[in-house]
């Protein structure tokens, strides 16, 4: 079938191609990669920060009480006139030294159950047992019974409660190479 010439003005030229504007270039590419692995990272440490309990390190009981008796002695109680609440302290740091080294419950208990008490414990001696029952006797009497110990006795019986928690704080173990 014979086809008829088309009319010249119905057929045009091709246009060149119209470049685009790129959406983002590779700059601002890059740099939102880079800000969003950041934001990433950062996300993962902090989430993994939350998520692990933080292990704090367990401190014995020859190193709270040591701690403990340094505050007591530098609060200066006594030199303030407060021989009760320096007494009260100080019987409180060696009972509850007691309770966590011996296991003996001293916190709630009177002298005299403390007293029996110690006699079952094979770990002190009987110079250390007299040691700590003097401590608690004298604590106690200037506690309940406003007995007036001189501010040098005071002292000596927060050295004799320092000594006694140094002599009865366990030898750490030594075990050689072979």
């Amino acid at each position: 079938m014979p086809t008829a010439p088309l009319p010249q003005a119905d057929i045009r030229d091709i246009k060149d191609i119209i470049p685009l504007a790129p959406a983002v270039d590779l700059l601002t590419l890059a740099l939102g990669l880079v800000v969003l692995f950041l934001l990433g990272v950062g996300l993962f440490y902090l989430l993994r920060r939350f998520r692990r309990p933080r292990l704090e390190k367990v401190r014995l009981p020859h190193e709270l009480a040591l701690a403990e008796l340094a505050k007591l002695a530098a609060w200066q109680l006594l030199e303030q006139g407060k021989d009760k609440e320096f007494h009260s302290h100080l019987s409180q740091i060696i009972r509850l030294y007691v309770e966590r080294q011996f296991s003996l419950p001293a916190s709630d208990r009177t002298f005299d159950e403390i007293k029996g008490a110690i006699a079952s414990l094979s770990s002190l001696s009987p110079e250390l047992a007299g040691d700590l029952l003097t401590i608690l006797s004298e604590s106690d009497l200037v506690k309940f019974a406003d007995y007036q110990l001189s501010k040098l006795r005071s002292g000596e019986l927060l050295a004799l409660t320092k000594a006694f928690v140094e002599r009865t704080t366990p030898k750490p173990l030594v075990v050689s190479k072979r």
